[in-house]
C-alpha cells in the first residue's frame, strides 16, 4: 500500500503545482484599481479605459475581458475594481 499512497501524493502535488501556475498566469492579466469613486450610473469599462489612457497606456473597451468591483470589508472607501485584460498575440497590452 505504501507505493500507492506515494503515487497518489505525487499526483496530488503535481496537480496542485499546475493549478498554482495557472492561477499565477491568470493573475498577470488582472489589474486591481483602488479609490475609484462609486456611482449608481457608473460605467467601469469607460473609467478604466480613461485611467489607462491618462497614464499613457492606450486601451479600448475591446482590450478588456471583464471589469467588476470586488467586495471590501471597509464601508467608508470605494470598493476596488478588478479589470481583466485580453491578451493580444500572447502578450499583455
Amino acid at each position: 500500500m505504501g507505493g500507492d499512497a506515494s503515487k497518489v501524493l505525487s499526483a496530488t502535488e503535481k496537480i496542485t503545482k499546475e493549478l498554482d501556475e495557472d492561477h499565477q498566469h491568470d493573475s498577470l492579466n488582472n489589474m486591481k484599481i483602488s479609490a475609484i469613486p462609486e456611482s449608481k450610473t457608473e460605467n467601469i469599462y469607460k473609467t478604466v479605459i480613461s485611467l489607462a489612457n491618462a497614464i499613457g497606456v492606450p486601451m479600448e473597451e475591446r482590450d478588456i475581458d471583464s471589469v467588476h468591483r470586488i467586495p471590501s470589508a471597509s464601508t467608508n472607501i470605494p470598493t476596488p475594481v478588478i479589470a481583466m485584460q485580453m491578451e493580444k498575440g500572447g502578450h499583455l497590452l
